[in-house]
């Protein structure tokens, strides 16, 4: 079964040229695992897409879209998937300005999920520190909004395969999250994760870990600045998002790390952790 794609209901490959969504990056997404038709973190991926079209003040038909996802699930013959969801504000002439009685157009697509992340998840990864610095804008900040240069151009920054990912810090060198996932540290058995008030993504994983799997591992938590120097004095580091899971962090630039107790400890926790339910 190729990719399924569906724009606003019809199965469709293109989109106009006047979509702001591809002029000005003037929407949001989600990117969500699915396994055996069955989308992870559901709900919880609806209502950050939700929250962001509201803060951007985007209107959708939520009740299309979710029949709509139905819709592509139902078809699907994957045994793992990935479902992505794109919402603009719509169609307009050129210029900033939009109108406010616009329809967020609603684009879905599913396609197979081929990669296995199982030997990152048990072996952990190397990850670099990128010259890229993420601007702050507390009006954008958490939402997973379209406008991702900031993340390509740092992606562009090595073509090692055998670095994983990439380590973003804002203006003022503080730690924020990865080119694709949320950071966490672990320090004198306290886990730690920069906080998003002023750029960033808050991830869908990053708010299981924090509001489930600590609480399960009665682990103590902290949300604030996380400097350089706390990065590199942490006990254990460790990434995710919603399609690699959780991923230990084995080496940051030419620092080699230890894969540590409690990083497997939210790795198993996790597993047990309902996708489903949430």
């Amino acid at each position: 079964m190729p990719n399924k794609t569906l724009v606003d209901g019809v199965s469709c490959s293109t989109i106009s040229i006047n979509n702001r969504g591809l002029s000005y990056g003037d929407g949001l997404f989600e990117t969500i695992k699915v396994q055996r038709a069955v989308p992870e973190f559901y709900e919880l991926h609806l209502q950050r897409l939700i929250s962001g079209c509201q803060r951007l003040n985007i209107t959708f038909d939520e009740l299309a879209l979710r029949k709509e996802i139905t819709q592509l699930l139902s078809e699907s013959l994957f045994q793992q998937s990935v479902l992505k969801i794109i919402i603009t504000r719509g169609d307009t002439t050129r210029g900033y300005r939009y109108e406010a009685n616009l329809d967020g157009h609603r684009i879905i697509s599913l396609d197979e999920l081929t990669q296995d992340y199982g030997e990152q998840q048990r072996s952990g990864v190397k990850t670099i520190v990128c010259q890229t610095r993420l601007a702050a804008n507390s009006a954008v900040a958490g939402i997973k909004h379209l406008n991702r240069l900031e993340n390509v151009i740092a992606r562009a920054e090595w073509h090692d395969s055998t670095i994983a990912e990439g380590l973003l810090f804002d203006t003022e060198n503080h730690l924020v999250e990865g080119v694709m996932s949320n950071v966490f540290l672990v320090d004198d058995g306290v886990l730690y994760t920069p906080s998003l008030k002023s750029c960033g993504v808050e991830g869908i994983i990053r708010h299981v870990i924090l509001y489930s799997v600590a609480s399960a591992l009665n682990l103590s938590v902290h949300v604030g600045d996380v400097s350089r120097e706390q990065l590199t004095r942490a006990d254990e580091v460790f990434l995710c998002n919603s399609l690699i899971g959780i991923w230990p962090v084995i080496a940051i630039d030419e620092e080699i790390r230890e894969i540590g107790s409690i990083t497997r400890k939210v790795q198993n926790s996790f597993l047990n952790v309902s996708a489903v339910d949430e």
